[in-house]
């Protein structure tokens, strides 16, 4: 029995020595740190404490940093689209401006082909026949303004505003007929150069007066503008535009007056007499080179009577500016010709006395001093000899 109790007490020895290595004091199982003493058996407990669980006074962060918002907007387009403000039509006054910057561009136009860049000569009148012209680029500025003559007529013009039209509707209609006449009278010059150059050139009469008639269908034209002119356009039409007057006007219109006159005067006719003196003047040289001088000096008289017969038909002729230049070119080139072969012929007559050098070498000389009749074919035969 007191086995019994000794085994007891070495039971209840070990026990404690197993908790006092263990540390001693254990934490409590609730969690709250109050340390549990444990001696022997005896184990003594302090009180529970009823303290709350702990609340979380660390609440869940707040997002206080919001999403960032987009403060940076959307760019409005503080440009807004341009409002389409409606253009006002052209009215009834700006169409008649646009015609008369037209009309005053054919103005230009005609002045260009003039050929004389002096501002002081700015005038149709010093538009000469003798300079190729281009009725083109008139009439196509004309053109232009007709349409913005016929927009202000359908645009509801005042009665003032409706006569203003019609007047500068007859500054075109002058315009364009002024251009036809003088590209005809620029033809008309050069058909009558190219006759002259023919006259003394091949010694053809023939051609020659083909290509003059040439110049009678150049005055036909001319006829028909200056007509047109007449009877469609009054000097006082131009007090309605700032580049032309009337005065002007019917200078020029005089002036084609003048040249149709002179293109449709039967100049073939006035050469007709020139085909019988170009004979009778090759036949007095054949003779004279062969000093047949008797025969020579018949022929050549009966050509210096057919010279003077065409020089008194064109010594008649009133043609104005550049074409009355050429006629009277001519006139002088065909009295060097007469005074040549008057010389030639007095040659001849003297020859058959034997003492005709002296007026041989003064044909020679008068011949000469016209480089054009110098190179005729029949006047090179007397000046090789």
């Amino acid at each position: 029995m007191q086995r019994r109790r000794y085994l007891a007490l070495l039971a209840v020895t070990f026990a404690g020595c197993n908790s006092a290595s263990d540390g001693g004091d254990t934490p409590a199982a609730d969690g709250t740190g109050t340390p549990t003493a444990t001696r022997g058996t005896a184990t003594r407990t302090s009180a529970p404490t009823t303290t709350d669980p702990p609340t979380e006074t660390a609440e869940q962060p707040t997002e206080t940093a919001e999403q960032p918002t987009e403060t940076a907007e959307q760019p409005t387009e503080t440009t807004e689209q341009p409002t389409e403000t409606a253009t006002p039509e052209p009215d009834t006054a700006d169409h008649i401006a646009d015609a008369r910057e037209a009309l005053s561009r054919a103005y230009d136009a005609y002045l260009e082909q003039g050929g004389d860049d002096d501002s002081s000569a700015r005038s149709l009148r010093y538009v000469e026949s003798g300079s190729g012209f281009d009725a083109g680029p008139v009439r196509r500025r004309t053109t232009q303004a007709d349409a913005a003559l016929d927009r202000a007529a359908a645009s509801g013009p005042s009665r003032s505003e409706e006569s203003l039209v019609e007047r500068l509707r007859d500054v075109g209609t002058a315009l364009e007929r002024l251009a036809i006449a003088q590209a005809a009278a620029a033809d008309g010059y050069e058909s009558v150069d190219r006759a002259f150059e023919t006259i003394f050139a091949d010694e053809d009469a023939g051609a020659a007066r083909r290509q003059l008639r040439d110049a009678d269908s150049a005055a036909d034209r001319i006829s028909t503008a200056v007509n047109s002119l007449r009877t469609n356009v009054r000097p006082g039409d131009f007090e309605t535009v700032s580049f032309m007057d009337g005065s002007e006007y019917r200078e020029k219109r005089d002036q084609f007056d003048a040249l149709e006159a002179a293109l449709e005067n039967d100049l073939p006719d006035r050469l007709s007499e020139l085909g019988a003196g170009f004979r009778a003047f090759g036949d007095g040289v054949d003779a004279y080179s062969k000093e047949n001088y008797a025969a020579a000096s018949g022929y050549l008289d009966d050509a210096v009577e057919q010279f003077n017969v065409v020089r008194s038909e064109w010594d008649v002729l009133d043609a104005p500016g550049a074409l009355g230049d050429l006629v009277e070119i001519f006139g002088n080139r065909l009295a060097t010709l007469v005074e040549g072969t008057e010389d030639l012929s007095t040659a001849a007559t003297e020859f058959q006395n034997g003492s005709g050098a002296v007026e041989q070498l003064m044909a020679k000389q008068t011949y000469r001093e016209d480089d054009t009749v110098a190179e005729m074919p029949t006047v090179q035969r007397i000046l090789d000899l």
